[in-house]
């Protein structure tokens, strides 16, 4: 009787658990897709050990936060108050006669990376903040790297999804610099 009891109740479970399997083998899988969202940040299919985070209170992010609100006081340009030294690499992913002044900074976090190796090459990110990206403007994802004092940034063209979202292909190069130290993301719109 016992084993009866515990064979039936093997095959009640087996009969909830089967549909559930089924229905998920079709449906994407989160590693075979590498649609992981850790922190806000979501990367695309073929990197799925690489582990890419946005962290919002980083050291370096929440310093950069305060030097950053102080050099847009007054309603300064976020290009020219605080990415001067980036305007012209900015300006050169934009199509032209976009005025650079016209861009706001809207989001600005740490960025960690991790499970990365060179031979990945570029990887496409996909970017969700609370900020909502409008489709049709243009985006400048900018990804700096903590150097003592100083942060070096590097403009990349991104593209606002309709989700809100944000799409931008990360340069293998600059994966590995990530990786191996610290960095923040700003992103303009």
């Amino acid at each position: 009787m016992k084993k009866r009891t515990v064979s039936l109740v093997l095959v009640m479970a087996m009969m909830l658990v089967l549909p559930f399997a089924a229905s998920a083998a079709n449906s994407p899988s989160v590693t075979n897709d590498a649609l992981y969202n850790v922190g806000g940040l979501q990367a695309l299919p073929g990197v799925e050990n690489v582990v890419i985070e946005i962290v919002p209170e980083t050291p370096a992010a929440v310093k950069l936060l305060e030097e950053v609100t102080a050099a847009v006081e007054g309603d300064k340009p976020a290009v020219s108050a605080f990415f001067a030294e980036q305007a012209a690499a900015v300006g050169a992913l934009l199509p032209a006669g976009t005025d650079l002044d016209a861009l706001q900074l809207k989001e600005l976090a740490g960025l960690r990376v991790s499970g990365y190796t060179a031979d990945m090459g570029p990887i496409a990110v996909k970017l969700a903040f609370p900020t909502l990206f409008e489709v049709g403007k243009p985006v400048v994802v900018m990804v700096g790297l903590v150097q003592g004092e100083e942060i070096v940034w590097e403009a990349l063209l991104g593209t606002a999804q309709a989700d809100g979202s944000v799409l931008v292909t990360m340069p293998g190069e600059l994966l590995v610099k990530v990786q191996a130290g610290e960095a923040v993301v700003a992103v303009l719109q």
